[in-house]
């Protein structure tokens, strides 16, 4: 494909490509690389997932080479670097960037990389008798779905489905497209190799590669990297690899999944079939650190959080700088009583695990925060109240009625409805050597809380028991406090930098190991009828 003496270039042209891609990196704004999901793959990996690539090729056979996000070409110096000129018989990339695809064009073209400045998920595969690519290397845009208008969403969606059968949920990021739409490209028997977030492998919005990776092709392996093992720079995301061919699966096939820093030497190696993979809701647990995150959370029979509780997230504001004010600003800007509520502060202002209350139900927590909520018309607001109507009007000098979330509220400045919750979780953290990574508050306030926790609502049978134990609540709380750090953090996800998530069907899950004797109220609770309940 090229010849021997443009191949001993490859270090000075990779030289020459890290320093066009910095370069490119320095012009583009912050905010534009985002949108357009420009992390470039660090080299070393790039060589590594390479490798990877030939051990499961083998060594015979021509490769036909595409990379659906080419960028300045790092995966295709890489194949050039492992598999050999001589074995490459086609390489084609796509770019949609024009300044991009220029600088891989100059540095790729004359050793045989054709550049295709186009969006991939608009090309169709050409059909002129010659063969399709057997491998396919790609780090996708790491655009999220807010990025992605409604218009695209639906392109895209009905696209994958029309070709993989597979439906996309409107949450999912534009790397999961890429790979569903990547399936027509591949030839029969290729192998796909794939640098994407790990939380694919867990969050809703990942459902649609699990199910495409055990029922469309043949998964060989997932290698996760730790939460502190940051791949791209810029971008706080965990990171994952995972290679499969394009064969129809078998239930009993054995995929392998690692973990650890190193693809090539990885810490820790499993062996799973992909039956046992399809009837995991998470496959990113599977990849267990330690016995304790991959023991199961709640066995058959357990009480469980969501069998007690109501799970809220915490209200979202839109603007938090305006609507959440220290007690005493509220008082010097003279806003009436009446439009204000207690709202807890962020859990880090929260030492205790109890929360208890002044004689007028406010938290005694500092500092002392109010919630804005009014949903008065803004004729009368005017009329009667001209001291909150002037903050109005200074939210609305800066734009603040226009934001997304409060342009689509009547009127702009209402907040959402939300009782106070008696007991709360924490809902995002960074897990820290002895320290909760989650913690659970008992709340005896009137508070309510921001989207930084969850708001635990007891359900019938916990109200039912509690009429008859005014202690349960308490005990509850103890009981969710003894229960295991890690059961919480495996049941949760993980983003780069060590930032863990639990969301609020993944707190249902999680078992309340209570006392038999309270168990066994809850039992007698349950067959009861209580009025209002």
């Amino acid at each position: 494909m090229c010849e021997a003496k443009a191949y001993a270039r490859l270090d000075e042209l990779e030289r020459c490509r890290q320093a066009e891609q910095r370069a490119i990196e320095r012009a583009m704004p912050e905010v534009y690389r985002r949108r357009w999901g420009q992390f470039a793959t660090p080299p070393g990996l790039a060589t590594a997932i390479l490798r990877t690539c030939r051990q499961v090729l083998g060594e015979a056979g021509l490769v036909r080479f595409l990379d659906p996000g080419g960028g300045t070409g790092v995966f295709f110096r890489a194949l050039l670097e492992v598999f050999g000129p001589r074995r490459v018989n086609s390489a084609v990339s796509y770019e949609v960037l024009p300044v991009v695809a220029a600088a891989a064009r100059r540095l790729w073209s004359d050793l045989g990389l054709q550049v295709r400045c186009e969006d991939f998920t608009r090309a169709r595969p050409e059909c002129n008798g010659q063969k399709r690519p057997n491998l396919i290397v790609c780090n996708p845009p790491y655009s999220r779905h807010h990025g992605l208008s409604r218009e695209t969403k639906v392109r895209l969606g009905r696209r994958t489905t029309e070709l993989t059968g597979v439906e996309v949920d409107g949450l999912a990021g534009l790397h999961v497209y890429f790979m569903l739409l990547a399936d027509q490209w591949l030839d029969e028997g290729g192998l796909g190799a794939w640098l994407i977030p790990s939380e694919t492998l867990d969050v809703n919005y990942g459902a649609a590669i699990r199910r495409y990776l055990s029922s469309r092709v043949s998964l060989v392996r997932i290698h996760r990297f730790p939460p502190t093992s940051v791949q791209f720079d810029q971008a706080l995301v965990s990171s994952c690899v995972i290679l499969f061919r394009k064969e129809r699966p078998h239930p009993s096939d054995i995929a392998t999944l690692t973990w650890g820093a190193d693809l090539e030497a990885p810490d820790q190696v499993h062996r799973l079939s992909i039956d046992q993979l399809c009837g995991a809701p998470k496959w990113g647990k599977l990849m267990a650190t330690s016995p304790e995150l991959g023991a199961r959370t709640a066995g058959t029979g357990d009480l469980t959080i969501g069998d007690l509780f109501q799970v809220r997230r915490g209200i979202a504001t839109g603007a938090n700088r305006f609507f959440v004010l220290e007690r005493q600003h509220a008082a010097e800007l003279e806003l009436p009583a009446a439009f204000l509520r207690p709202i807890l502060p962020s859990p880090r202002y929260i030492e205790a695990d109890v929360v208890e209350a002044d004689e007028e139900q406010w938290p005694l927590v500092e500092p002392s925060l109010a919630l804005l909520n009014c949903d008065l018309p803004r004729r009368q607001v005017e009329r009667d109240y001209p001291s909150l109507e002037a903050y109005l009007v200074s939210g609305e000098r800066m734009g603040l009625h226009q934001r997304y979330l409060l342009s689509r509220r009547s009127p702009w400045y209402r907040q959402e409805t939300r009782p106070p919750a008696p007991l709360l979780c924490t809902y995002m953290a960074r897990r820290k050597l002895g320290t909760r990574t989650f913690r659970f508050i008992r709340n005896r306030s009137d508070a309510i809380a921001l989207n930084v926790y969850l708001m635990m609502y007891p359900k019938r049978v916990l109200q039912a028991a509690g009429a008859f134990e005014a202690g349960l609540l308490d005990r509850v709380h103890d009981a969710l406090r003894q229960l295991s750090d890690a059961a919480c953090v495996r049941e949760g996800r993980e983003y780069g930098g060590g930032l863990h998530k639990l969301e609020p069907s993944e707190l249902c899950r999680l078992p309340v190991p209570l006392a038999d004797e309270d168990r066994r109220l809850l039992a007698r609770a349950d067959q009861l009828v209580l009025p209002g309940l």
